[in-house]
């Protein structure tokens, strides 16, 4: 039996590098620094005066 070349199929979408970087999810390097939702927590420079004006008053 002869092969036939292979024939590109037709529902697939070629990717060009510009629309991966469109891409909005990171990939692996969200999975390593998740996006954080920081709206709850204080912001990290107030605290810090907070602290360092509680052992200044002491």
């Amino acid at each position: 039996m002869k092969e036939s070349p292979r024939k590109p199929s037709k529902n697939k979408k070629i990717v060009k590098n510009e629309d991966l970087k469109n891409i909005s999810g990171g990939g692996l390097k969200d999975a390593f620094n998740p996006p954080r939702n920081n709206d709850d927590l204080p912001d990290p420079a107030e605290e810090i005066r907070r602290i360092l004006n509680e052992k200044l008053n002491r």
